[in-house]
């Protein structure tokens, strides 16, 4: 049921709709425009209105615009509140058309409204994803488990019957639950996923440094092409391969000439690995609450990541990809 202020869908046939995360800004239309593009907001914030001027301005004219966010995270902001307000008057001073916010619950609202429930607009964007997912009429009402992997973070959401079944609303929440993952396959550190690495028969412990991250593995890997995402490279110098596998080397105290390519995929697998069973423990967690699912939906940045971890969570389950 719809609260004070707020409407349980937007009116608007042409809608522009909004996500402004941390990293990234992503725009789509409901005429199938869209864009994606780098923002890192926690070194950017003062520039947000502009940049999502330009955003809006460069899309097709709407009636409204539906706004979803996690950037009220990012460490700009003193807390969630402070965050959500910044984002929603940044907004609402970029768009010459009315802004809808959309809050957990499944439930759009009007500005006023969402400042003053920010905990509720607050990372939404994951359970407007997942109420989506759970309403495609091939999952049938049967039980499911969407696993969205990004440039950094893992959701992992049951549902069932049209509804998301998160036991989790809040971050902190959905840590504990197992339904929020803090591992993606661009901007995580490598050292916050493994803490050794075997190197030519030897196990040596990582540095705790931020010398080079799952981009590098990924691109090393060759599931992510040379040059992906040169704006979040760890020492902000390029990334092909070798690029890639001399940040890998500082990892172990090396260079590129104890280092070699080989030695960065070996590396690299070993990575690899550590993700997959951390979702996969991770997804045991929900599946241990919410019973084996039928049906496992894989969506985001990190399909190819998902595809693989999704075995080790419900073998027997349909796999469905959302690109």
């Amino acid at each position: 049921m719809s609260q004070p202020g707020q409407s349980s869908e937007v009116p608007a046939e042409r809608v522009i709709g909004l996500d402004v995360g941390g990293a990234h800004i992503k725009l789509a239309h409901n005429n199938g425009f869209c864009r994606h593009v780098p923002f890192a907001l926690w070194q950017r914030a003062g520039e947000l209105h502009q940049k999502l001027g330009e955003l809006i301005a460069g899309a097709p004219s709407a009636d409204r615009v539906a706004l979803t966010m996690t950037g009220e995270l990012t460490d700009c902001f003193v807390t969630k509140h402070e965050g959500v307000q910044f984002i929603i008057d940044a907004t609402c001073a970029a768009s010459d058309v009315p802004v809808s916010v959309y809050l957990i619950g499944d439930e759009f609202a009007e500005p006023a409204f969402a400042r003053q429930h920010s905990m509720r607009a607050a990372a939404s964007n994951w359970f407007g994803l997942a109420t989506w997912v759970a309403r495609i009429p091939e999952m049938s009402g049967e039980a499911g488990l969407l696993v969205d992997i990004g440039s950094t973070t893992t959701d992992m959401i049951p549902f069932a019957e049209g509804k998301c079944l998160a036991a989790g609303h809040t971050d902190f929440d959905r840590l504990v639950s197992g339904e929020l993952v803090y591992t993606g396959v661009v901007r995580s550190p490598l050292s916050g996923i493994v803490t050794s690495i075997e190197y030519r028969g030897r196990l040596c412990p990582v540095m705790n440094e931020l010398f080079a991250t799952t981009l590098d593995s990924n691109i090393v890997l060759g599931h992510l092409v040379e040059g992906a995402c040169r704006e979040w490279t760890a020492d902000g110098q390029g990334a092909t391969i070798t690029d890639c596998a001399t940040r890998m080397a500082r990892m172990i105290g090396l260079d590129r000439d104890t280092f070699t390519i080989d030695d960065a995929r070996h590396m690299a697998g070993q990575v690899w690995r550590a993700q997959q069973e951390r979702i996969a423990a991770a997804g045991g967690q929900v599946v241990a609450r919410c019973g084996v699912p039928r049906h496992m939906v894989i969506s985001g940045q990190g399909e190819f990541l998902a595809i693989d971890a999704v075995r080790g969570i419900a073998p027997d389950a349909r796999v469905h990809s959302l690109s």
